[in-house]
């Protein structure tokens, strides 16, 4: 019940930040086109990299250590805090070197990337007590920091927008939602670390506790010389994650970025749902492997058998209905669009699956191998766009990045089923999903003519009678699945209660 409850919390903390920006970027390229659309998503590019790549790993350090022992929540705070600070500013320097470094982008393109990128320290901030409330089980409060940010942006965001606000105004009203989000962790921060303490109230204890909030210049760089594993693999990763957008920016154009944009924005939503398993899985990852190899085994195949589950029927869901999804954000849908979605649904699945194993080799300690296998998926994905983009421009990038993303996931697997987990095969776990899927599949696409409202309901309904008729989901889980959802309600009632 708290695994499922976890994965919740952490797909709504996920969710709603995408959400907002979706729907901001959809208003913008309605208003202004998809010139100022791609401007906004190169910039959000920059940041996002940024904040990934000034993070050296210290994020997935913080959860793992803490997540062991939760009594040292308050020293991995206070001196990561400090450490995620001062690498923000850092990689802002980084960010703006680069900006200014490439000659193709206009003085307006570049002056909204460099304002966008001054939420490096907010964000870097914010992902730290992030980390430390995942490693205690606060799943729901970093849900909670969330939608309250992410409301504050869409509601003013939107009303600016809708009064005639240009980019550069939409973007400081983002950076004062950052700035909020970060005052609330603070505050919830503190709330955390008085409960950790409250037991010790009136023991020896309490003389120590004003030297807890002192940094540790020792503990500082023990902890950057233990997360350079995790550096090196986050590093590769905010190359990897934005680098189709920003390549297509200098090999092509910035509309083209926002037809793209357009697709690839579908994409990162319906992702959400494996990020917000992988931030659930990893605490528990990290405490099966240390303790348990049969829990291990077990959390693995778990994972496998439940994220098939979900991203067969939403890979192959998007890729039959793709023209109409990218039609509510364009009025007239351009055939890029569409077509660059289609394929970008088969790195939509690849994101489901390659979690265990990425998780499974940076618990056991395989992170140098992980950043090899991902340089491999980063130096495929740069050639192919190198090769491509000039000539299919968006349609060649959704190309490139699905490749790498398939060549990384099969890397990682081959390795984990030789090395980490012998004799256990995810493929395996996937079959039955497979199945139920290509029953849902055959039903969308004799109804792929009608409206978005008809078809999505009628594949939802054939995919679960499938599920129940080839034995897919058991009956235990879900009674589960009831039970988790009876405790929800009957907590939400609890709290209505005058």
């Amino acid at each position: 019940m708290h695994f499922v409850g976890d994965v919740f919390f952490a797909l709504f903390s996920r969710l709603t930040p995408k959400v907002a920006s979706t729907l901001l970027f959809i208003i913008l390229m309605r208003q202004a086109g998809s010139l100022t659309a791609g401007a906004y998503s190169l910039s959000i590019a920059f940041l996002t990299s940024g904040v990934l790549f000034s993070s050296l790993g210290l994020e997935e350090l913080i959860v793992r250590e803490v997540a062991k022992e939760p009594s040292l929540s308050r020293r991995y705070l206070v001196n990561m805090l400090f450490l995620r600070g001062f690498l923000s500013l850092a990689g802002y320097g980084v960010v703006a070197g680069i900006v200014t470094l490439i000659p193709k982008y206009s003085p307006e393109v570049r002056h909204i990337i460099l304002i966008q990128s001054l939420g490096l320290l907010p964000e870097g901030l914010n992902t730290t007590m992030f980390a430390v409330f995942n490693a205690n089980r606060k799943l729901n409060w970093m849900a909670f920091v969330s939608v309250c940010v992410s409301a504050f942006q869409l509601i003013v965001g939107g009303a600016a927008l809708w009064m005639g606000a240009d980019l550069v105004l939409l973007i400081w009203i983002l950076l004062s939602g950052s700035l909020l989000g970060v005052i609330i962790s603070a505050y919830l921060s503190t709330k955390l670390l008085a409960s950790q303490v409250a037991p010790s109230i009136g023991g020896a204890a309490d003389l120590e506790q004003p030297h807890r909030w002192q940094l540790d210049w020792v503990f500082c760089r023990q902890q950057l010389k233990r997360t350079l594993p995790f550096a090196l693999i986050i590093g590769l990763v905010s190359l990897d994650l934005q680098l189709d957008v920003i390549l297509l920016s200098v090999l092509g154009d910035v509309t083209e970025v926002g037809i793209y944009s357009a697709a690839r924005t579908v994409v990162l939503l319906l992702s959400l749902l494996p990020q917000a398993f992988r931030m659930s899985i990893y605490p528990s990852m990290a405490r099966a492997y240390a303790t348990s190899e049969t829990e291990l085994r077990k959390i693995y195949r778990q994972s496998w058998r439940y994220l098939s589950l979900a991203g067969l029927p939403l890979a192959v869901g998007t890729m039959i209905v793709s023209g109409q999804i990218v039609s509510l954000v364009y009025v007239d849908v351009p055939v890029t669009a569409a077509w660059s979605l289609s394929i970008l649904t088969l790195h939509l699945l690849v994101g489901f699956l390659y979690i265990p194993g990425t998780r499974l080799m940076v618990v056991s300690n395989h992170q140098i191998r992980l950043s090899l296998l991902l340089g491999l998926s980063l130096g495929l994905n740069l050639l192919t766009n190198v090769f491509l983009v000039p000539r299919l421009g968006a349609v060649g990038t959704a190309i490139s990045r699905t490749g790498s993303s398939l060549l990384y996931f099969l890397s990682v697997e081959l390795f984990v089923c030789r090395s980490v987990l012998p004799q256990h095969n995810g493929f395996r776990m996937a079959l039955k999903p497979a199945f139920s899927a290509t029953a849902m599949a055959v039903a969308i696409w004799s109804l792929r003519t009608q409206s978005l409202p008809i078809t999505i309901p009628f594949g939802v309904v054939t995919y679960g009678m499938a599920t129940v008729i080839l034995g897919t989901v058991t009956s235990s889980e879900r009674e589960a699945v009831k039970a988790v959802l009876h405790h929800w309600l009957s907590q939400v009632v609890v709290r209505l209660r005058p």
